[in-house]
């Protein structure tokens, strides 16, 4: 699958960077981190180590509009009551539960310019591959620094599924 189009411009993610976010907290403070990462040791004790598919690939808002590429990650109940608990968790450390519904997904790009001749918004809407499986074992609080080079994430909290 061959995404990359020399007519516009595109921020790809390296595959070191790749994750998936659960939950976008913002700035938050020392405290609110600390108070967190305990809470994330106990939401991860109340889950068993899984695995999550990838599958399909798509953009946001639209493939015609596109701003971030993305590979999609099957709906999956465990996931999504491991959202859940997180959103809680960083409720009460006094973060916002985010009001959109919940569409895990990992970045592949960030499209800075996308012009009319582009052939991307094509490209992502045939878009193929293998289903992949991936391991899912620990839960890891990350502070992002956005730099001219791209992100630069710190883990600063490391919490492991199943204790």
């Amino acid at each position: 699958m061959e995404l990359r189009d020399r007519d516009c411009r595109v921020t790809w993610v390296k595959p070191d960077k790749m994750h998936l976010t659960v939950k976008f907290l913002g700035d938050i403070d020392e405290e609110q981190a600390d108070e967190l990462g305990t809470s994330l040791d106990r939401v991860a004790a109340g889950f068993a180590p899984f695995d999550m598919a990838l599958e399909g690939v798509g953009a946001f808002p639209n493939p015609k509009r596109a701003r971030v590429v993305w590979v999609g990650i099957e709906e999956d109940p465990l996931l999504v009551a491991l959202h859940g608990k997180i959103e809680s968790a960083a409720e009460a450390v006094g973060v916002e539960r985010d009001p959109r519904s919940f569409r895990p997904h990992l970045t592949l790009g960030r499209v800075k310019e996308l012009p009319k001749r582009s052939g991307l918004p094509g490209r992502i809407m045939d878009a193929t591959f293998e289903r992949l499986i991936v391991p899912v074992e620990e839960l890891i609080l990350f502070r992002s620094e956005l730099t001219p080079k791209g992100p630069i994430y710190t883990a600063l909290h490391r919490a492991r599924l199943g204790g």
